[in-house]
């Protein structure tokens, strides 16, 4: 070990495996961290790689014969023109010596043999900067002409004074360099000449040399490390902390709580050796410290880790004399105290709050000094903060004196807000160079255990990098600093980036609430109140005035919860207060003297104008106050009398005041209602008007009032856009009102039974409704059937009208009345083949689907256009197996998508159609075994030939009618009677009755098919006696003139009903009502199991409202009757409750 001493002070590497010797690694650090519940400031997997984990300086101080210093001017932007030593970064796979003699080489243009080191500089535990010095071997000194982004001259220096300096820290080691350079040879004193030892090392360590000695016989012993082998004790080096973090953690480790008073006194050596381009570089480095430990080693105890080793009388005397030579070691650089920095510091400091210009590197050593302070000595956090509060203070006094020098109330406003501008905008950059020391603080301020080396260490290279960051951007803003005091905008919108709770900034603003605001901030208040009562009168002034004194309330308040809790109750507060005073005179003025319609755009301006005026003045969370405010008194206070104008302006139709008025209103909480309710009367009222009106024409024609729907239905949506904007609430009184509108009874009526208990005793009570479900299904049939109407329409017309039908079958309450008879009218015209447009119907179809009708009702329709497509197929096969192919056009349709209860109608078929039944049948019968056809001669029609003595005509007619012409095929000149036709057709006489009118009475003929006597009006007065005949003079007129050939239609609109059913239509509905009601009943039921009597009504509606809106008496009756066939059950305990029955 003594051996190896003497290596080490002589500055040789030790022959030993120093990463199986560390005592202390970086893991069993961290892990040591972890157990204190703080977490680690850098990876247990930290390997040093030059220019990415680590950053090694070289810094080469040459000192000629004349005494002058090589110096070098920079070229780099941030310090272009200051002098500064040739120094530089290392860069992989350079040695310490190599990297000193390329950097002076660069920037001066000699040519150096380094022959010593003199001192380690070190910022945390991955920046090192080592010195050293050498003499001058060859080259050229570097001329202007030369420069190149190295350097942009090199010169040498007697004083440096005379130079602007790019940073004064050089001067420490320029005067070590001339002081080594005159030393006297073999100087005790000094150490000798001696470079880097070069040893690679994959990690950075830190090998102590403690020292210590026995008082009584004055003998030296070193500490000895008994792990492994014995060897000097060994840390890895911390990446996150600093060098005396590092070593003051390793010392505890080594003695336990108790430990002895020490001091680093040097380096005595340094091993390097890189191996730059390997598979794992080793950029390591080790540096040999010597610890002093002051007491004498028969007062300091050890832990069991470590023991003493007593050194030779020689070896001790040499260690003696390195211990009491300044300059036996290396020095390493810790000269980082509080007096040391803050002179050079206080100078820039001031600058800052005088706002005076601030160079880039008096900016950004700012940074590095407090960095250097918090980091090295122990109590410069607190040292600074001291002296930083009393620059500040003494600053602030200053413009005190200046503020309250100003005895009138404008002046005294104008010249705070001057000061305030400048400290403000100090604020918030003052704070900047100053983070590593609120760092320093909280640390120190939440955990007392801390130890104050250790507390305030960061990693120094991302430090660095933070100054030069900041020196940058703060390089711009102080040198504007002059300008931004008296620039007009908002300081506060442009505030560089610090936290909130920075204690430097709170101590600023604390200190100035302290001293000038408490005192005078009610003065300022009413002042500012002043100005913007001017403003509001049209005066000019300084808007940044009102804006100061609001931004002191923000920024000076001390509660970090609510830093708006002072300005509200104070600035906010008086602001609206003023606000209030002011409209609620005027308002009151403006509305007597020029009305309410004047009124409105009045208000309407000012809420516009006080909220632009709120976002200047004020905080963003008191604009939404102001609002209310103004709104309470420009709109609230008169709210009746405005709301008194709002019908007359919907009936005059002024939809920009409505507009207006909408907008102001809206702002107030209910202030819309009575527009809505005013609205929908005159929807209601105009739209009923507007139909009486017309009553004559669309009563007998349903084109003409669906038009008349649809035209109101865009008059009033168009008053709804332009006056309100489309806006929701708006646009549901319009539906609303349009809906009372569309079902009303007032022109025309569908009378339906109140209850299935009166259809069943016969009782005639019954429930007006509106027929405009009817006549909407008739203006679609007449869009899709093939009449004069449809066809001088395009395509697009009649999708564009079906779809009109539908926006106004939206607003049907009894939609079912709708389905009913637009089934019928389909079904006519499927039967009939008279559709327009086949694809029509089929979309009309998935219209309806989409506009929300029963899915059951829509299937069916679709099923109905399957049936035909179907029926044409069977068709074709079937005329394929009959000689009379052309005679006979089937329809099998489907019972259930058809049909319609038990309307069949017996009748006696002439012979020619009797004939086709057995073959049809029996061909049905093959195709499809085990299904039965039912026939609906009601529903069927052909084509039969009538010839007489006038000439041949071709007549469309339905079944009853072929069946009635046919009596007189046997005797063509006979007249029979009423008995006798209803004997051949074997008839219902109703059916006959109806039958017989159409021949005999048939509108469009001015010659009738049959004749009869005696004359009568009425279907209903035909006799048992009544006798009818052929017409033999029966001819088609055309121009006054018989034609000889032509085809008649007789068919009308063909009876899918007979006279009975006709007449219970509308006790079907009611009853079909009643099924879906029960149906819905069970189903909610079913799923709910037990509700309320108000919920399962809700519920109920919400499902029928697609089709009709059930009657709260038919929604008892049905719950009364499902409760007596056992479906449901009331609660014994609650009878409005229901209970779901399995």
């Amino acid at each position: 070990m003594e051996t190896n001493l003497v290596r080490v002070l002589e500055g040789q590497y030790l022959d030993e495996l120093t990463s199986e010797l560390c005592d202390f690694t970086l893991e069993e650090q961290n892990a040591a961290t972890e157990a204190q519940g703080v977490k680690p400031l850098a990876s247990s997997d930290y390997v040093p790689i030059v220019g990415k984990t680590v950053t090694y300086v070289v810094a080469c101080v040459i000192v000629n014969d004349s005494n002058e210093v090589l110096m070098m001017q920079e070229a780099k932007e941030s310090c272009a023109g200051k002098w500064y030593l040739p120094a530089g970064r290392m860069e992989p796979g350079e040695t310490i010596v190599e990297a000193g003699v390329r950097e002076v080489l660069e920037e001066t243009g000699l040519k150096v043999e380094i022959t010593t080191l003199l001192a380690v500089e070190t910022a945390g535990g991955s920046w090192f900067r080592f010195v050293l010095t050498g003499n001058v071997i060859g080259g050229e000194l570097k001329t202007p002409s030369q420069a190149d982004q190295e350097s942009i001259q090199a010169k040498w220096c007697q004083n440096l004074n005379e130079l602007s300096l790019r940073a004064n820290d050089i001067l420490p080691v320029v005067e070590l360099a001339r002081n080594y350079r005159k030393r006297v040879p073999k100087d005790p004193n000094w150490h000798r000449e001696i470079l880097p030892a070069r040893k690679a090392h994959y990690k950075n360590y830190l090998r102590v040399v403690v020292a210590i000695k026995n008082k009584t016989t004055n003998q030296v012993y070193v500490l000895l490390s008994e792990k492994t082998a014995y060897h000097f004790p060994t840390v890895e080096i911390h990446p996150g902390r600093s060098i005396h973090s590092t070593l003051k953690k390793f010392m505890i480790e080594l003695f336990g709580a108790d430990l002895p008073q020490h001091r680093p006194h040097g380096v005595l050596s340094v091993e390097h050796h890189t191996t730059d381009g390997q598979a794992n570089p080793t950029d390591g480095l080790c540096l040999t410290v010597l610890v002093i430990c002051r007491p004498s080693i028969e007062s300091v105890s050890l832990i069991g880790k470590c023991i003493w080793h007593e050194l030779s009388k020689d070896l001790s005397a040499r260690l003696a004399m390195a211990v009491a030579g300044k300059n036996a070691t290396f020095q390493l650089h810790v000269n980082s105290t509080f007096e040391d920095k803050w002179p050079s510091m206080r100078p820039v400091v001031l600058s800052l709050l005088k706002q005076e210009r601030v160079t880039p590197s008096e900016w950004q050593e700012l940074f590095f000094a407090v960095h250097l302070v918090c980091l090295w000595d122990d109590k410069g956090p607190l040292k600074i903060h001291e002296s930083l509060q009393q620059d500040i203070v003494a600053y602030i006094k200053q413009a005190q004196c200046r503020v309250l020098a100003q005895r009138e109330e404008q002046a005294l406003l104008k010249a705070y807000i001057v000061e305030w501008r400048k400290f403000f905008t100090q604020s918030n950059y003052l704070p900047l160079p100053f983070a590593k020391l609120e760092s320093c603080l909280q640390s120190k301020g939440s955990s007392s255990s801390v130890s104050s080396s250790g507390a305030g260490a960061s990693s120094s290279s991302s430090s660095s990098a933070t100054a030069t960051g900041a020196g940058t951007s703060h390089n711009s803003a102080a040198c504007a600093s002059a300008s931004t005091s008296s620039s007009s905008s908002s300081s506060s919108s442009k505030k560089p980036t610090h936290a909130e709770d920075s204690i430097v900034r709170k101590l600023m603003l604390d200190s100035w609430n302290q001293s000038i605001f408490m005192n005078i901030k009610h003065r300022l208040q009413e002042s500012a109140m002043k100005l913007v009562h001017a403003e509001r009168n049209g005066e000019a002034f300084d808007s940044q005035l009102v804006i100061g004194v609001r931004e002191s309330y923000v920024n000076l308040c001390s509660n970090t919860e609510d830093k708006l809790e002072i300005y509200r109750e104070n600035f906010e507060a008086a602001y609206l207060h003023a606000t209030s005073s002011f409209y609620r005179l005027k308002a009151s003025e403006q509305l007597q003297t020029n009305g309410v319609k004047s009124f409105m755009e009045y208000a309407d301006a000012k809420l516009r104008e006080e909220e632009a005026r709120g976002e200047r003045y004020l905080e963003p969370g008191s604009i939404t106050a102001l609002g209310q405010c103004c709104v309470t008194v420009l709109i609230g206070d008169h709210l009746p009398t405005l709301l008194a104008e709002c019908a007359p302006l919907i009936e005059a139709r002024e939809t920009q005041r409505l507009q207006l008025m909408f907008r102001l209103l809206d702002r107030v909480a209910g202030g819309v209602d009575p527009m809505l309710r005013d609205l929908e009367n005159h929807i209601v009222q105009a739209g009923l008007a507007d139909m009486v009106e017309a009553a004559d024409i669309i009563t007998q024609d349903s084109e003409k009032y669906v038009e008349r729907l649809l035209k109101l239905f865009r008059r009033f949506s168009d008053l709804v856009k332009e006056a309100f904007n489309d806006d929701p609430r708006f646009l549901t009184a319009r539906d609303k009102a349009f809906k009372t509108v569309v079902n009303d009874i007032t022109l025309f009526k569908l009378e339906l039974p109140t209850s299935n208990t009166a259809m069943a005793r016969g009782i005639k009570i019954s429930t007006p409704e509106s027929k405009c479900p009817e006549l909407l299904a008739n203006y679609c049939d007449m869009l899709l059937r093939r009449t004069p109407f449809s066809k001088r329409l395009t395509t697009e017309e009649i999708e564009s009208r079906l779809k009109d039908v539908l926006l106004v079958l939206k607003y049907v309450s009894n939609k079912d009345v709708f389905m009913r008879y637009h089934k019928a009218h389909l079904t006519r015209r499927l039967i009939l083949d008279s559709s327009a447009d086949s694809e029509k119907e089929e979309d009309m179809v998935e219209w309806l689907r989409e506009v929300g009708m029963p899915a059951d009702y829509v299937n069916k329709l679709a099923r109905m256009f399957q049936d035909i497509k179907v029926s044409e197929d069977l068709n074709t096969q079937f005329r394929s197996q009959t000689t009379r192919h052309d005679a006979i056009n089937i329809k099998i349709l489907n019972a259930g998508a058809w049909a319609r209860g038990s309307e069949r109608v017996s009748v006696s078929l002439p012979l020619e159609l009797e004939d086709y039944i057995p073959e049809v049948e029996e061909f049905y019968k093959k195709k499809h075994s085990g299904r039965k056809l039912q026939w609906y001669h009601h529903m069927s029609n052909g084509t039969i030939t009538f010839a007489n003595n006038t000439g041949r005509f071709d007549l469309d007619v339905t079944t009853f009618q072929m069946a009635v012409l046919f009596a007189w095929n046997q005797r063509p000149n006979e007249k029979v009677s009423y008995e006798n036709l209803r004997l051949a057709t074997e008839l219902p006489d109703p059916e006959l009755r109806r039958t017989l009118w159409s021949l005999v009475a048939f509108p469009k003929l001015k010659r009738q098919l049959l004749v009869y006597e005696p004359a009568i009006s009425n279907p209903k007065d035909f006799s048992e006696n009544t006798l009818f005949w052929v017409n033999q003079e029966f001819a088609i007129i055309k121009n006054g003139k018989p034609q000889r050939r032509g085809k008649v239609n007789l068919v009308g609109r063909l009876q899918l009903s007979t006279e009975r059913s006709q007449q219970e239509d509308n006790q079907s509905i009611v009853q079909l009502r009643i099924l879906r009601t029960q149906e819905a009943i069970i189903k909610i039921m079913k799923m709910r199991k037990r509700l309320s009597n108000a919920a399962l009504q809700a519920e109920l509606v919400d499902i029928l409202k697609n089709m009709f809106l059930p009657s709260k008496k038919m929604i008892k009756e049905q719950l009364e009757w499902l409760i007596e066939h056992k479906y449901m059950r009331r609660d014994d305990d609650d009878i409005n409750t229901f209970i779901y029955m399995a």
